[in-house]
């Protein structure tokens, strides 16, 4: 559907006394959530993950500097977390804005969420919060930055199209957040979340995004921010944790045919979701297929492939498949249909292939490390039969230095001149380098033309091969 028959639609609907009432969407910087935000940060943890805290920033700086004289107050061993305890960190992050100061100065809870269920760190942890509020005058630091936290919230709204997301899925899933049961939405931020994006419903009446932010987003970089190919990046964290709102209530009403139909055995490989929750992490993705689809054609194929490959190192092996397939049902959709009418022809298709389906690995002699002949030529063995008609194949190309990745990198487009298949599970590949040690790399971030199996299933995620030269 291209936009001028989406706001005909919108037009026709709302002439006719039909278009819903959109819930209301509040974006906010709260001021517990920056603090137990900045706690974490500055915990072992926080300041030695590469991705848990978002450090791109001079605020991220200030940050460090300002609470330099409280770095070894007891709450920072105590709140001093790590990936296995994502459940706690997460906790004690977002579980934080259930908290306010009373007119005492005392932090007391005022609302009954809790982000995960059995986890209540940030409960267990208050007197020690309220002490180091007060020994790093938290407080005058939150006031100071008002400002640069306004300009933030200010930003936010329409960088990430929130207004035109929002009309997408409430037009496309033919339901709106207010019939279930939302009459708020939030968008709750932190320019410290790195990421562990989530969505949660904080009571009947409110559900909520908790998203990371991109350091241009948080420094206001123009240049970048008027990048397209990076705003569309940067709406797939938002996307799809604002359309778990919409996809999960449907896969609701069809719970007893997606575990008829969609089999996990078959879907994931150790993503750590359980049930229809496995369905739903790729019905999202793929949602977000469709809204690039519609709102920038020029770019959806290819970012949207970019974020597959994410998506299959999480344990979703096929997501780019399943996108392939929801876009070309939708693609062929009467135009009166929605999402909700594509649950069934789509499940009906992951019933019939999910059988078929195994992960694509490479075949890695034991020493892993391969020595071009004479002719730049290397011999790549497959686990499954692969498709050999792609006209081009796409790879990055990163030099090694004693015996670790750098970041020189190059990404080529490899013909069939240069690859050429024995078999569908043999190739033969030249490959040319001024590198004298480098690493062969499929299927990630920059690469256009991925290799695939037989059965579309996409080569896993950051395969490579260590390659060094006579």
């Amino acid at each position: 559907m291209n936009k001028l028959n989406y706001f005909l639609i919108c037009l026709i609907i709302w002439l006719s006394g039909l278009l819903p009432n959109y819930a209301q969407i509040q974006v906010e910087l709260p001021e517990t959530y920056e603090l137990s935000n900045i706690i974490l940060a500055i915990t072992d943890y926080g300041k030695a993950d590469q991705w848990e805290v978002q450090k791109k920033s001079t605020y991220y700086k200030e940050v460090l500097s300002y609470f330099d004289s409280v770095k070894n107050h007891p709450l920072l061993k105590a709140v001093n977390y790590s990936r296995e305890k994502w459940e706690d960190y997460l906790s004690f992050r977002t579980d934080a804005i259930s908290f306010n100061w009373n007119a005492e100065g005392k932090l007391i809870r005022t609302k009954s969420f809790y982000a995960n269920e059995g986890h209540h760190p940030f409960d267990d942890q208050l007197a020690l919060v309220e002490d180091f509020v007060k020994q790093s005058k938290f407080r005058i630091f939150y006031k100071n930055h008002k400002a640069f936290y306004d300009s933030i919230v200010g930003n936010y709204s329409s960088y990430y199209m929130l207004t035109e997301i929002k009309r997408f899925l409430d037009l496309e899933t033919g339901h709106t957040l207010n019939k279930a049961n939302a009459s708020v939405y939030k968008i709750i931020l932190s320019p410290l979340v790195g990421r562990m994006n989530c969505h949660r419903t904080l009571d009947s009446l409110t559900e909520a995004d908790f998203p990371s932010l991109s350091a241009d987003l948080i420094q206001n970089f123009s240049r970048s921010l008027s990048d397209t190919i990076t705003r569309i990046t940067e709406l797939h964290t938002l996307f799809t944790e604002m359309d778990h709102a919409y996809v999960n209530p449907l896969s609701e009403k069809f719970k007893a045919t997606i575990k008829l139909s969609f089999n996990n055995k078959y879907w994931d490989r150790k993503s750590g979701y359980t049930g229809v929750d496995v369905f739903n992490e790729y019905m999202t993705w793929a949602v977000y297929d469709l809204f690039l689809y519609d709102y920038f054609p020029r770019y959806a194929d290819s970012l949207g492939l970019q974020w597959h490959y994410q998506n299959a190192s999480r344990g979703f092996y096929a997501s780019h498949l399943f996108a392939q397939k929801l876009k070309s049902l939708y693609k062929k959709r009467p135009t009166a249909q929605t999402l909700k009418d594509l649950y069934l022809p789509l499940l009906k298709w992951t019933a019939s292939v999910q059988a078929l389906h195994k992960p694509v690995k490479l075949i890695l002699k034991q020493d892993s490390v391969y020595t071009l002949n004479a002719a730049h030529q290397i011999l790549l063995n497959f686990s499954t039969p692969m498709q050999t008609n792609d006209s081009l194949i796409g790879v990055q190309v990163m030099k090694i230095e004693n015996g670790k990745g750098t970041n020189t990198k190059q990404w080529l487009r490899i013909d069939a001149k240069q690859w050429q298949w024995l078999n569908p599970k043999q190739a033969l590949v030249t490959i040319t380098s001024s590198y004298p040690q480098f690493a062969l790399v499929f299927n990630w971030w920059g690469i256009n033309y991925p290799l695939k199996a037989k059965t579309g299933i996409l080569l896993s995620p950051s395969e490579y091969i260590l390659i060094k030269q006579d």
